[in-house]
């Protein structure tokens, strides 16, 4: 039973994909100079997928405090697209107070080009970077297969286990 569970954290430290804390999904940009900002920006779902996307950024000023009134809006358009209208990014819209927020229309597969504008009181600026978005899909198999792979190891040793025992105990006694 000891090997059983060690052989389970072993491959759950191995390879199991960790949530982030703060939930607000992929880091695309971390720290990026945006005039006199520091700009974090993440997306989820991760990966994106055709459908509603979010886009989530942190705004802070160079003293690494919170801008809490700046304007963000966020762009999202298809690789070669002529464009598409900016989205305003709403703070306070999650559980995190110091976050803006924005959900924008993924419509198509392939890679998008995504830009954050920025509009405070130390000036403007604007960031960007691509992403690739795939087809809608079902949930993903990922997860499962977290619980399914280690539960298939954990059997296989104890019927490992129980035959070994069954060997060196023998064939049952029939007794008359």
């Amino acid at each position: 039973m000891r090997q059983a569970v060690l052989l389970l954290c072993a491959t759950l430290a191995l390879g199991l994909p960790t949530a982030r804390a703060d939930g607000i999904g992929e880091v695309r940009l971390a720290d990026a100079r945006v005039g006199r900002y520091q700009v974090t920006v993440a997306t989820s779902p991760s990966p994106l997928a055709v459908g509603t996307g979010i886009v989530t950024v942190l705004v802070q000023d160079s003293g690494r405090t919170p801008v809490l009134d700046a304007e963000v809006t966020v762009q999202a358009t298809p690789r070669g697209d002529v464009g598409r209208p900016p989205v305003a990014a709403v703070i306070g819209q999650t559980s995190n107070r110091l976050l803006y927020q924005a959900s924008i229309l993924l419509d198509q597969v392939g890679t998008w080009d995504i830009g954050v504008s920025l509009h405070g009181r130390s000036g403007d600026g604007e960031v960007s970077f691509t992403a690739d978005v795939s087809p809608a899909g079902g949930p993903s198999l990922g997860p499962l297969l977290w619980l399914i792979v280690p539960s298939l190891l954990i059997l296989a040793g104890y019927g490992a286990r129980w035959s070994r025992q069954r060997r060196v105990s023998g064939p049952p006694v029939v007794r008359s």
